[in-house]
């Protein structure tokens, strides 16, 4: 028997190999990270299928969620917005992987990650960045 569900933050940021494996989670949530994953890799997927390849920002809303998403190359990029959060957070995903592909301790090749060190830098810096985008966004 499953505890009770974990309600998530008002701004979780995920990176994922396109196959739906979950790289890096901000702030971390446990194992509903990876059904999250799971999800945005569908749903880019579906939308790959639909309208072709594409490096743009799509966006869809699941529950009282805005979820916005970003694909380069084998990397989605995906932030989960609550609709509670007042502001336009479009730019926010692009800082975040722009901070994720300049920072992150690791490299992604065929879907495999190799560590170089730990993600301590990249979560200060991310949550710094979040943080900004809320208090310019009041």
């Amino acid at each position: 028997m499953e505890g009770p569900k974990q309600e998530l933050p008002d701004i979780l940021f995920l990176v994922l190999h396109e196959g739906g494996t979950l790289i890096y989670a901000y702030p971390p949530i446990g194992k509903q990270g990876h059904s999250l994953a799971s999800l945005v890799s569908a749903i880019s997927a579906l939308g790959e299928q639909l309208l072709g390849k594409t490096e743009e920002v799509s966006h869809t809303s699941v529950g009282k969620y805005t979820v916005s998403f970003l694909q380069q190359g084998e990397v989605i990029y995906s932030l989960f917005i609550s609709k509670k959060c007042e502001g336009d957070f479009r730019g926010l995903l692009l800082t975040l992987s722009d901070l994720v592909r300049s920072d992150f301790p690791a490299q992604i090749s065929d879907g495999i990650l190799e560590m170089e060190g730990g993600t301590e830098d990249l979560t200060r810096n991310i949550e710094g960045t979040i943080k900004t985008y809320r208090r310019l966004l009041k």
